[in-house]
């Protein structure tokens, strides 16, 4: 009587497993993205929803004079950083945990779309914020404020006494731009007088236009040094010298 054929025995295939340390370094580039790298897609959305709403966040309580120039500016950098780090150990502690459990299935595509939506929050914030509390770059030196540094504006009604940034029409000298041959110009200035005619500012003879205000200077956002030697961090924060009347 012939025997069949011999059974063979196959060891079950490995189950792919998620690189911890993958996880980490993608939490690092950008918050949340190591989780979706894990199939985790809740707690994603969370950290991305955190890193899309924090800037924005901090924006509108120095538009209320809830925080100061210089505290929002390293808040913002320090904040996202400890964000990005917190993602990195929560990925990590993940990874581990999860190491023994079948990986989710996560529909195709989901891990690309939700990066891209992430990014695309973040730039859509970032320009809604200009609206509310706009970064400009000075024109010329002014109550203390140097040309070329980028300081902080808030939005506030034209009133006598507010110190503040307004734009004004310049020639663009040179061809660098002949689609544009007028560049606008941001400077900083007393108002003196608002009427009908537009605003009246300390020291310029022609009244400047109420659409052509920025709003109120709060300070230096971002400086550089005057011997090209890179940023001046003593500056961020520095706020314009208000003289006596």
């Amino acid at each position: 009587m012939s025997s069949g054929p011999p059974i063979i025995k196959l060891s079950p295939a490995p189950r792919p497993v998620r690189n911890p340390l993958i996880a980490v370094a993608l939490s690092l580039l950008l918050p949340g993205v190591g989780l979706l790298y894990l199939g985790a897609i809740g707690p994603a959305l969370v950290v991305i929803g955190t890193w899309v709403a924090l800037r924005p966040v901090l924006a509108v309580l120095l538009a209320f004079g809830a925080i100061d120039v210089g505290p929002w500016y390293f808040a913002d950098l320090s904040l996202d950083a400890v964000l990005r780090v917190v993602a990195g150990v929560i990925s990590f502690v993940w990874a581990r945990r999860t190491a023994s459990a079948p990986l989710p299935v996560v529909p195709p595509g989901v891990y690309g779309l939700t990066l891209l939506a992430s990014l695309l929050l973040r730039m859509l914030a970032s320009t809604q914020l200009q609206k509310v509390v706009p970064v400009v770059e000075l024109s010329a030196d002014a109550f203390g404020l140097r040309q070329g540094e980028y300081v902080q504006v808030r939005k506030v009604p034209p009133e006598n006494g507010v110190l503040a940034v307004y734009l004004l029409d310049t020639v663009d000298a040179g061809p660098q731009n002949p689609t544009a041959p007028v560049k606008r110009d941001a400077y900083l200035g007393r108002i003196v007088a608002v009427s009908s005619e537009g605003l009246r500012i300390e020291g310029r003879d022609a009244s400047v236009s109420a659409d052509d205000f920025l709003g109120e200077a709060l300070g230096v956002i971002l400086s550089n040094r005057p011997d090209g030697g890179g940023l001046d961090w003593s500056r961020v924060g520095a706020k314009p010298t208000v003289e006596a009347r």
